[in-house]
């Protein structure tokens, strides 16, 4: 049920990711004599760049694990280990 849900976000996520990184190319261009010249400007541009495309990586990651979960389809019941099947010491039925 979860895949469903994150599968239904994932074109509105997209679509953020690409306003993001429009929006930044835009301010990028728009400074780049600032970003050039002024001291610390370009360092910390370079680290913001840098966040930006780790998580766009960890996002990549995390969608192609999901897709993979999804692709596997979900757990029967008997293919469950026997810990998750039994109950807890105090859950059982009252009897």
């Amino acid at each position: 049920m979860a895949n469903a849900g994150w599968a239904r976000w994932a074109p509105v996520n997209f679509a953020a990711i690409a306003a993001h990184l429009v929006g930044g190319a835009g301010v990028l261009d728009a400074n780049k004599g600032r970003v050039a010249t002024q001291r610390g400007v370009g360092a910390s541009t370079i680290a913001k760049l840098a966040l930006t495309g780790a998580a766009l990586g960890f996002t990549a990651y995390s969608g192609a694990q999901g897709k993979k979960l999804q692709d596997a389809g979900s757990v029967r019941k008997s293919h469950r280990p026997n810990h998750v099947t039994r109950h807890r010491v105090g859950e059982g039925p009252a009897g």
